[in-house]
């Protein structure tokens, strides 16, 4: 899998108060771990690596669902609303805005 090759290469990846350890893949913010499944991560990555661009529900399932975007509409918006609660948890600093008709972007 190419994807999880290219996230592994890069030792970690830093927006603002925002650390992704891509080796451990684990998650940071403001130095406290939080808690995100694999594709949550995945997903995460994206956002933090096209930062401040727009990422459409396309690239996302380019990049999470192997190309499959029909069916997995309702399954993006989960876990985007999972990963914006984990990370409003731990800062106010960080936050994924929906951008109507286009997609998401990474707010730091």
């Amino acid at each position: 899998m190419a994807k999880l090759a290219e996230i592994i290469q890069a030792e970690s990846l830093v927006r603002g108060p925002l650390e992704l350890c891509c080796y451990s893949r684990q998650v940071h913010l403001n130095q406290e771990v939080v808690n995100v499944t694999g594709l949550e991560f995945n997903l995460l990555y994206l956002l933090v690596d096209k930062s401040p661009n727009i990422v459409s529900q396309r690239q996302i399932a380019n990049y999470i669902f192997d190309g499959v975007l029909a069916g997995n509409e309702p399954s993006i918006f989960t876990h985007i609303s999972n990963l914006r609660r984990k990370l409003k948890c731990k800062s106010d600093q960080i936050a994924i805005q929906s951008i109507r008709g286009r997609g998401y972007c990474l707010l730091s």
